[in-house]
């Protein structure tokens, strides 16, 4: 007879408090434990776990036991990319109120979709508001959004653009498509592969993306300048924190150009818009309040669960998003200020409440005092990297991404075969990179509970004890 939910309620309400406090206990466990667990429970080669080999039940194996075999046979494979010496990517833990608000969102399962169901909606506004104050952005300017991360994002800031384009052609695009369309020039310093995906999405091409960035990854300004001479109403995207060198743009000169040429000038600023949230590193982002569009992510710097993102685009470019996205059915309404016609998905979950939840848990102190800590943590590591013998800086480290490479490494394999012997110290996890031709490390410190005093110790070993048995390796070989 096949399994019936209603006969088993009690039970399965039962199981359920057994596995959501055995939950909680672990994560408690994990916070109070989080500078000394390792980042890999098992090793690499013994990631093959039994569970993919089962059947599905016919009938169901119930609460208890599913969540028996979750434990058993699936967490002990899972990655702690939330550890605070998780390098690999630009990834943020999730502080406890995210968690919190993570569970909130699951268990009352809002829709965010249209304005006046339920409060959600509101309380994503009143985020967005938080959040450009956090950034120190102006709020009489931006308005914003909420996306599942910078990748949708910058896709969504891209064909706003596309159509604001298009409408200086006397074009709609978002009803007439892209015939009769004169391209727009997309000019680009060292563009994150988002970038590229939007331009493949959206009808624009990814070999006509104009790359303009210099040795330091950074635009060319005399370059971008005379392109935005020659091409009318282009979009430029600027970086706001480049992935490989967590370098920034000259956003103030080149929004001047902007201005001064009528281009759209978008920033991708997935982590570096949050060098604002901290006065030492304001600067770095100073004339990102120009922007026509800033996407962001709230699972980088912002400490919250994946995936959380979100866009402020000028208000006088709104009508450019909500053109673009809007939704036409019988059984909607068609206010174009409803969620649902300003980003991708027409029902989304309720992406805002984490963020929401822990900015009022901690607020603009408690989100000042982690980027500090990234910074000096990622200051720190630089000038340990600048004295050793074995490694040596690439870049400055200008905010939480540490570039460096290996002085005995030559080539992408060995380098690989290098990160292989440094992340099974367990110590840390880092990434490989190549920028200029250079096969590089990287550390890109993003963890709102990182800590000089509990995890530079362990990363500066694990990382002497990498480079012994990665030339160990090489001897023998």
């Amino acid at each position: 007879m096949p399994y019936e939910i209603n006969k088993e309620q009690a039970s399965e309400a039962l199981a359920f408090k057994a596995a959501a406090h055995a939950l909680i206990e672990s994560f408690i466990e994990d916070e109070k434990n989080a500078h000394v667990l390792p980042i890999y429970k098992v090793h690499a080669e013994q990631r093959a776990p039994s569970v993919l080999n089962l059947p599905l039940s016919l009938q169901g194996e119930g609460l208890s036991r599913a969540a028996a075999v979750f434990q058993d046979q699936v967490a002990p494979y899972l990655v702690r990319n939330h550890h605070a010496r998780f390098f690999n990517w630009v990834v943020g833990g999730r502080t406890p109120a995210a968690v919190l608000g993570d569970f909130y969102t699951t268990v009352f399962d809002q829709i965010v979709m249209l304005c006046g169901h339920g409060v959600a909606s509101q309380i994503e506004n009143q985020t967005i508001q938080w959040l450009l104050e956090l950034f120190d952005l102006p709020l009489q300017d931006f308005q914003g959004i909420f996306t599942t991360g910078a990748t949708e994002a910058n896709l969504c800031a891209l064909a706003a653009a596309r159509q604001w384009h298009g409408e200086r052609q006397k074009i709609n695009v978002s009803d007439a498509g892209l015939y009769g369309l004169q391209p727009p020039a997309v000019i680009a310093s060292a563009p994150h592969a988002s970038i590229d995906k939007a331009m493949q999405v959206l009808g624009l091409g990814r070999r006509h993306l104009i790359k303009t960035g210099n040795s330091a990854a950074c635009m060319d300004l005399a370059a971008l300048e005379k392109l935005l001479q020659h091409h009318q109403n282009a979009i430029v995207v600027a970086n706001c924190g480049e992935v490989n060198t967590g370098s920034f743009d000259s956003l103030e000169t080149i929004a001047a150009l902007c201005r001064q040429y009528n281009a759209w000038l978008h920033v991708d600023a997935a982590f570096g818009l949050f060098a604002r949230c901290y006065p030492a590193t304001h600067a770095l982002a100073e004339g990102i309040e120009w922007a026509d569009s800033i996407t962001c992510d709230g699972h980088k710097l912002g400490n919250v669960p994946y995936g959380c993102g979100f866009l402020f685009i000028n208000k006088k470019n709104y009508t450019y998003l909500t053109k673009t996205f809007s939704t036409v059915a019988p059984y909607l309404s068609g206010d174009h200020d409803h969620p649902m016609n300003t980003r991708v998905a027409n029902s989304q979950r309720f992406l805002a409440l984490p963020m929401w939840l822990s900015l009022l848990a901690y607020g603009k102190a408690g989100y000042q005092d982690m980027v500090k800590r990234q910074y000096e943590f990622a200051q720190a590591m630089g000038e340990w990297i600048k004295k050793q013998e074995a490694y040596e800086l690439i870049m400055p480290v200008v905010f939480n991404i540490v570039l460096f490479r290996h002085k005995k490494v030559a080539s992408s394999e060995d380098n690989q075969q290098l990160i292989k012997q440094i992340n099974a110290t367990n110590q840390l996890s880092l990434s490989g990179t190549m920028f200029n031709g250079i096969p590089a490390l990287r550390l890109a410190v993003a963890n709102w509970c990182i800590s000089l005093d509990q995890d530079q110790q362990p990363v500066c070993e694990g990382l002497l004890a990498g480079s012994h048995a990665y030339l160990f390796e090489k001897e023998v070989a």
